[in-house]
């Protein structure tokens, strides 16, 4: 590994991953491709959570999971792995509480406007600004940070921030891995940050690197959506999110259960705790530590806000929301501000 390589991938073969090779120099560096193409396997292979199939993986001169049992390798992986059951708070105080000298940023605008109570019971945007804050409760002197698809789930105020805090922890690491397939979103962080490396991932192979355009107005303003499309619909079988994160020009994706329309539909006081659906295991840990009553339907209505980078993309996504939903109460789309 050269002397300003943070951390390196020597012919790799690990899921989409083919005999792939990157060189992760000192800064930012941002791995772009679409859904599929090894961007979460580049993520968990870099933070010592899986093992190559072949190949060699290298941080920091150490093999990842070394350098993450010495506090030198953090990050964040999409979707967001949090206790259910426990409060952003004590998400954060946990995390904070087994760090090694990290610096802390951006925690309390991170966590503004977020309810103190059970992740579980948060918002798919709400549960990713947790995790986000709890990276960020730590960020590694020295180290390496990986984050896997930051701006997921996240209107375009918490994309904002998150670049923010992204570009201010250069100062912090010797490097910052961003793996994204959100174009806005990488434009948005190489802009703040000022200097960057880009590559691309396609084919299971890290492609030549590449330049980012500099985003336009609506990038500088937040990276992304213009429009956005809200809604309240009824979805049968699970909630499509893959299908409207699908579609070209959708920035984010945000969904939450109608707590009172599952209450209402069970017959189930609110007062009593609020009804969920969520995995066996997570159900346990909830009704363990507050008591909630746990609910698996097939069936629930979802208040869904879909941010947009232009009004033909957030008319296919409320297309992708008439043709999936069982019944739609109501949509519009409007400007984004």
């Amino acid at each position: 590994m050269s002397g300003s390589a943070v951390a390196r991938l020597e012919r790799v073969s690990f899921r989409a991953l083919r005999e792939a090779s990157l060189e992760v120099p000192e800064g930012l560096t941002i791995v772009y491709g679409p859904n599929g193409s090894g961007k979460t396997s580049t993520a968990l292979l870099l933070m010592g959570l899986a093992e190559p199939e072949a190949g060699r993986v290298e941080v920091l001169g150490r093999s990842p999971r070394e350098a993450a049992g010495l506090g030198l390798v953090r990050g964040s992986l999409s979707p967001p792995r949090l206790d259910p059951a426990l409060a952003p708070g004590e998400t954060v105080g946990l995390h904070r509480g087994l760090c090694r000298g990290g610096a802390a940023l951006g925690v309390d605008a991170l966590l503004e406007g977020v309810p103190d109570r059970p992740v579980g019971l948060l918002s798919s945007g709400q549960r990713k600004r947790v995790d986000l804050a709890r990276l960020f409760s730590c960020v590694p002197r020295g180290g390496l940070m990986v984050l896997d698809e930051p701006s997921e789930n996240l209107d375009s105020r918490g994309r904002r921030l998150a670049a923010e805090l992204v570009a201010k922890s250069l100062s912090h690491v010797r490097g910052v891995v961003v793996v994204t397939h959100d174009e806005g979103f990488a434009q948005l962080v190489a802009r703040l940050a000022g200097s960057y490396h880009a590559v691309e991932l396609s084919g299971g192979s890290f492609r030549r690197p590449i330049t980012l355009e500099a985003p336009g107005e609506a990038g500088a303003r937040g990276g992304g959506g213009s429009y956005v499309v809200e809604a309240r619909a009824l979805f049968r079988g699970g909630i499509p999110v893959s299908r409207f994160r699908s579609v070209k020009g959708v920035a984010s994706v945000d969904y939450q259960v109608d707590v009172s329309w599952l209450a209402e539909r069970l017959g189930i006081p609110l007062e009593g705790g609020l009804p969920l659906t969520v995995s066996p295991e997570a159900a346990a840990r909830l009704s363990q530590a507050e008591g909630l009553p746990i609910i698996n339907i097939d069936e629930v209505m979802v208040k869904l806000r879909i941010e947009a980078a232009s009004v033909e993309a957030a008319l296919e996504a409320l297309a992708v929301i008439g043709r999936e939903a069982a019944g739609v109460e109501w949509a519009c789309v409007k400007q984004g501000s």
